[in-house]
C-alpha cells in the first residue's frame, strides 16, 4: 500500500497499525554525525527527486514538545542511537513522508 504523497497523517496511522513502514528520505552531509535528539534541517527536499536512503519508521513520540518519527537506519547499532534515530515530524522533513509504503499480507 502506497501512501500518499507527503500525507503524515497516513503515515502515522500505518505505523501505529502496520508498523514498520518502509520510508525513504533525504541524507544530507553531517546526517551521518547524528547521535541523538529530534533530528530537523532546513537544508533537505522532501520531493521523489530528493529522497536517497531508505529506512524504517516503527513508531512516533514528542521529545522537549518537538513530535518525531522513531527510525530504524540500516547502518548498525553503532550509528545513531543504537541505529535509530528521531525525525523532526509535522514538516514531511528530508521527505520522510514522501515514498512510503507497507506490505498487505493475506
Amino acid at each position: 500500500v502506497n501512501i500518499t504523497l507527503g500525507a503524515e497523517d497516513e503515515l502515522k496511522y500505518a505505523v501505529a497499525l502496520v508498523r514498520p513502514v518502509s520510508i525513504a528520505f533525504e541524507v544530507i552531509k553531517g546526517f551521518k554525525q547524528y547521535k541523538s535528539g529530534v533530528y530537523s534541517s532546513t537544508e533537505c527536499g522532501n520531493t521523489p527527486m530528493d529522497v536517497n536512503h531508505a529506512v524504517l519508521a516503527v513508531g512516533y513520540g514528542v521529545e522537549n514538545g518537538v513530535p518525531y518519527w522513531l527510525i530504524k537506519n540500516s547502518w548498525g547499532a553503532d550509528w545513531g542511537d543504537d541505529g535509530y534515530f528521531k525525525m523532526e515530524m509535522g514538516k514531511n522533513m528530508c521527505g520522510i513522508a514522501t515514498c512510503a509504503s507497507y506490505p498487505v499480507v493475506a
